[in-house]
Parts: C-alpha cells; structure tokens; sequence
C-alpha cells in the first residue's frame, strides 16, 4: 500500500517513547516531503479544576513558556537540534493529547504519530477524515479513548519500545 502524507504529526512530551517518535516522524517527513508537526499538549500542574478556581494570569503563561521549552529541549535531545531542511510547524498546545493530537492531525493525508511506552511499540496511524462512527485510541493510561474527528483505518507496529 502506498501512501503519500501531506503532514507527519506526532506527540511530544519528552519521554524516551516520544523522542523515539519524533526521530522516526523527522524521518517519515523527509521521506514524503511532508510538514513535520510536533505537538506538546499540557496541562496546569494540580489539573484544569484548580486552575478555574483560582487562576493565576502570570502562572498560566510561565505553564506555556515551560511547555514551550520542553518541546525544544526534545528536538535538541532527540536530533541535536530543530533540522534545517523540514518545513516544521510545531504547536504547544493546552489541553489532553490525545485530543489535541486527533484534533491537529484533521486533514486527510496526515500521518499521526505516537510514542511507545515500555509496554508497546512505536505506533503510526495513517489518517483520513471521516463521517464514519469514531474509532477508539490507545490513551497513555493504557485505555483507550473515542475521538469523533476522524478514524485512522489501521495501525502499524513500525519498531521496539525505548530500552529494547
């Protein structure tokens, strides 16, 4: 089956699993020729309820300007930097990933990307979007969620989890 992928994107959060799929999804943009879109989803420490009841302006933007440094952090941890030769469009994103990452990964032809835990490998999912009924994803509480946006027809197991 062949495909051709107009944006790889994938998740971030700076864990070994999400390194891991942040150089493979580096690779699959330079293969396809595709816009790499690296996503850092985040949360305010204590969780969203919290902050509601007593949110702090100066907090909330010191929260993104960490997120922010984060995903660059993993870039230079993953690749030694940000590569020169992709057209990179990264977000830093609040919100829960999984639903961020589904709602970023919206157009047909994106190709999603998320990382391994210990327990589970690499995993990609070429996109389309749909009217069909959602499908469900692996969340990182090893459940799975629902997503209306769109399905990914199938998964592929594309390599080991990190430390294997």
């Amino acid at each position: 089956m062949s495909h051709t992928f107009g944006r790889v994107v994938v998740g971030v959060d700076g864990s070994l699993g999400s390194l891991q799929a942040l150089r493979f999804a580096v690779g699959h943009a330079r293969a396809f020729g595709a816009v790499l879109v690296p996503v850092l989803a985040w949360t305010p420490p204590g969780g969203e309820l919290g902050n509601r009841r007593y949110p702090v302006a100066s907090l909330t933007a010191q929260w993104q300007h960490d997120a922010a440094t984060r995903l660059h952090t993993a870039f230079d941890e993953a690749l030694g930097g940000q590569p020169n030769d992709l057209d990179i469009s990264s977000l830093v994103l609040r919100g829960e990933a999984g639903r961020l990452l589904v709602s970023v990964a919206d157009r047909d032809g994106d190709l999603l990307v998320v990382g391994a835990r210990p327990d589970r490998p690499l995993l990609t999912w070429p996109c389309r979007h749909t009217a069909d009924p959602p499908r469900s994803m692996p969340t990182s509480r090893g459940g799975s969620a629902r997503f209306p946006l769109f399905f990914c027809p199938f998964t592929r197991w594309t390599g080991p989890p990190p430390g294997r």
